[in-house]
């Protein structure tokens, strides 16, 4: 069901999914990237994720170095008018198996 993800996970990212489409953001299988706000670091699609840990200067990422350079990718895709394909951007994630036709 969750491809090995937590249900904590999979219930977020459910959340984060619905949210985009009714914003609009998301339809009919497009997002509409002009409405997207990318961050580096942990975003709402994260929040769920039991890698998150809490840490004295805020939120931790136990795979954090992984996420920079995923957000990097994605940033530089973009500010170059392009948006990267999952394997342009994350070829290299144990999960990559799931998302790699998107």
């Amino acid at each position: 069901m969750g491809e090995g993800y937590s249900d904590a996970f999979c219930r977020n990212m459910g959340r984060v999914k619905r949210s985009l489409q009714d914003q609009g953001i998301l339809a009919n299988g497009e997002i509409d990237a002009s409405r997207v706000r990318l961050v580096e670091g942990p975003d709402d699609v994260c929040a769920g994720c039991p890698n998150l840990a809490e840490a004295a200067a805020g939120l931790a990422c136990l795979s954090q170095e992984k996420v920079a350079r995923y957000d990097r990718a994605v940033r530089e895709g973009l500010e170059g008018g392009t948006l990267p394909t999952p394997a342009q951007v994350c070829a290299d994630c144990s999960w990559f198996s799931i998302c790699r036709d998107l």
